[in-house]
């Protein structure tokens, strides 16, 4: 559980959402990370899959509000026009820390593509990494972290 003056640190910045991406020795390891946190701020992470190819996101930071929620969008470079409008909210009660993504299409179509996309099958992963923050920050006085990813990289 991280307290709610230390949630806003999972998300964090470029350097330790870059070593973050490293640390796993993931088959889709996270090669380029960009984050400008801060309402009017962009994003950007790059993965590599197996066979080479590279993988990407971006968005904007629309809302800030720390440690509780963020607002910002997201394109996987693949399909420019999918364009969603996420809202990632951390709230505690009684000791728990709950995490909590809505996230918003601008079609069904779109919608349907980013559920078929395959992306279930990273989730595990992106909270396993998403665990290993949380068990660090709590083991050991730490400078704010960074947490990366949204989705897992496809194949598709």
């Amino acid at each position: 559980m991280i307290g709610p003056d230390r949630r806003h640190d999972l998300i964090g910045d470029e350097p330790s959402c870059r070593r973050r991406g490293e640390s796993r020795g993931d088959v889709r390891p996270l090669i380029a990370c960009d984050v400008d946190l801060r309402p009017g701020g962009a994003w950007r992470y790059l993965c590599r899959i197996s066979a080479g190819e590279e993988l990407a996101w971006h968005g904007g930071y629309r809302e800030i509000e720390a440690p509780a929620r963020i607002v910002s969008t997201e394109v996987f470079e693949g399909f420019p026009d999918a364009e969603s409008l996420n809202t990632m909210t951390l709230s505690e009660d009684h000791g728990v820390t709950t995490l909590q993504t809505l996230v918003q299409h601008s079609s069904k179509a779109n919608l349907a593509g980013h559920v078929d996309s395959g992306m279930e099958g990273g989730m595990p992963q992106t909270f396993d990494r998403l665990d290993d923050v949380v068990e660090r920050a709590e083991s050991v006085a730490i400078a704010p972290m960074g947490f990366c990813g949204r989705h897992a990289c496809r194949s598709g």
